[in-house]
């Protein structure tokens, strides 16, 4: 009989499993397992594996029944998963199965596994995990396995969905690709180019071709090019996206993609329209701030180059959605800061703001400086049992500011939430965009559904959202059709946000009034 392998993708918290967006998506989770869907394609066939992703399957428990026993089961992720890969450990070590825990989290933090888990895998798992596989197989393996060198991409296999594959299309809003690893440039509060590498390694392109036919088939229409840099070899970059416009071309509903990028594709008219010719929806940039002394401090080089308002509005001439990734709280940052970011994002028109406060993340540069300044709190001993939901929110900072103080950074992180979110400006950003693009996008699909759902969801808004909606509608089909499905969906996106932001108000104010109460014991990281 064949060994069964469980591998699982875990929740951050168990408390607060759904991190999807029900109401924009009637989905249960953003991307598929493509971690998990990997490692059980570089499994040995004498093994049987099957995959379990908590945000659909469900959250384990002591009382969760399995078909199968388990031989092994195999748990990944990032620093924020670790608390709860800790937790399935201990319930499937009761039930008698060895646990391996792998990912980027036990790989900046081994220290703080070793004692939860059997086996650990130290960086990339190409070669580890087939070498474990024959230990396992032989009954002698090792506690640690570590990568010192980088994987050859070419080797990579491609991800098997068998044991998924029926759950893709409903559960999931994006399917997933890896292109490439690594990062040419070296942020100082990032631990991608540490973990994967500066110089970029690249899987052939027929390979990821064929995956996303393979995602296509299985009913995904929308597909995240897992890279956390897209265009760091651009070479590269363009011809991949020759080919994903020559797959739609042969494609009754065309695929659209999302992707992380840099902001140096502004200066790069041809990938520009590669990227709008090959549908991309939008992409995600990490602009981080305006502020000139702050992009220097954290060595976000490719931004200095040039006005970031006019990059911002050259993308955007291409029917590309920027979903800028915004950072508050560097050691530049003064109480200005917020006045600043906020006239940025309506200059440059940034429909979605992705607005965060530093965080020092274990393995980055950041952490070692501002630890050795001790100025990183030990979120467990400050904040005991409010820990996890602390660290998982966009409102929160393990980082003690420089020059304004925490309660003054939570104020200011509300105050340009809302500003954001309140209707005329959010109007004045998508009219911006919309009156900015200057290209034809090519193999746009419309959704129907879409359509109308945002009708419904609007007879319940202010008179003046409801009017200000359908004005912009007619606007976009009357002068730029080819834009209208991504419009809708932007506006369905902004509603459901308004929709949150009540909740998100009490839990930034509260977090405020512990801040002020003294309730906090703030206790300082050591490493």
């Amino acid at each position: 009989m064949k060994k069964r392998i469980l591998l699982v993708s875990p929740v951050i918290d168990a408390a607060y499993p759904n991190l999807g967006i029900p109401g924009l998506y009637d989905k249960k989770a953003t991307m598929v397992p493509l971690h998990i869907a990997t490692l059980a394609a570089m499994t040995a066939p004498d093994f049987e594996v099957d995959l379990w992703d908590e945000l659909v399957h469900g959250v384990i428990t002591e009382d969760t029944q399995f078909q199968h026993e388990y031989a092994l089961v195999g748990v990944t992720g990032y620093s924020l998963h670790l608390k709860r890969a800790k937790e399935i450990a201990q319930i499937f070590r009761k039930k008698g199965s060895l646990v391996a825990i792998g990912g980027p989290g036990v790989t900046t933090q081994p220290d703080s596994c070793r004692k939860d888990f059997d086996i650990m895998f130290l960086g990339e798992a190409e070669r580890t995990w087939l070498e474990f596989i024959e230990d396992f197989r032989a009954g002698n393996y090792h506690n640690v396995y570590q990568e010192h060198e980088f994987a050859d991409l070419s080797t990579s296999p491609q991800p098997k969905w068998d044991s998924i594959a029926h759950l893709l299309k409903s559960s999931y809003i994006f399917g997933g690709v890896q292109v490439n690893r690594g990062c040419p440039y070296d942020c100082e509060f990032c631990s991608v180019w540490q973990l994967l590498g500066r110089k970029m390694r690249i899987k052939p392109i027929d390979r990821v071709i064929e995956e996303m036919k393979t995602l296509q088939k299985l009913g995904m229409e929308e597909i995240f090019i897992v890279s956390d840099n897209f265009v760091g070899n651009p070479r590269y970059a363009k011809d991949v996206l020759r080919e994903l416009i020559e797959l739609n071309a042969t494609l009754d509903i065309p695929l659209s993609f999302f992707a992380e990028l840099t902001i140096t594709i502004a200066r790069d008219e041809e990938m520009l329209s590669l990227l709008s010719q090959a549908n991309f929806s939008s992409i995600l940039i990490g602009i981080e701030s305006p502020n000139l002394a702050s992009l220097k401090e954290t060595r976000k080089r490719m931004n200095i180059n040039g006005d970031l308002v006019s990059h911002c509005k050259k993308i955007g001439s291409y029917g590309l959605i920027i979903e800028g990734s915004m950072i508050l709280g560097f050691d530049n940052d003064t109480p200005e800061i917020f006045d600043v970011q906020f006239d940025f994002m309506q200059r440059a028109s940034i429909l979605i703001p992705r607005i965060n406060l530093l965080k020092a993340t274990p393995g980055t540069d950041l952490r070692k400086r501002l630890v050795s300044e001790g100025r990183v709190l030990d979120v467990e001993k400050s904040y005991g049992n409010h820990a996890a939901a602390f660290m998982t929110a966009n409102f929160t900072t393990d980082v003690i500011p420089k020059n304004m103080t925490i309660v003054e950074l939570l104020s200011g992180y509300l105050d340009l939430t809302e500003r954001l979110l309140d209707w005329k400006n959010y109007q004045g950003r998508i009219m911006g965009f919309l009156s900015d693009i200057r290209h034809h996008k090519s193999g746009q699909r419309f959704d129907q559904k879409a359509m109308d759902a945002l009708n419904t969801s609007i007879e319940s808004l202010p008179k003046n959202i409801e009017q200000g909606i359908k004005e912009i509608i007619s606007y976009t089909q009357k002068e730029l059709p080819f834009m209208l499905q991504e419009v809708v969906m932007r506006l369905r996106r902004y509603i459901f946000e308004i929709g949150k932001l009540p909740k998100l108000q009490i839990a930034v104010k509260q977090q405020i009034d512990m801040e002020k109460s003294g309730k906090v014991k703030f206790a300082v990281a050591s490493k």
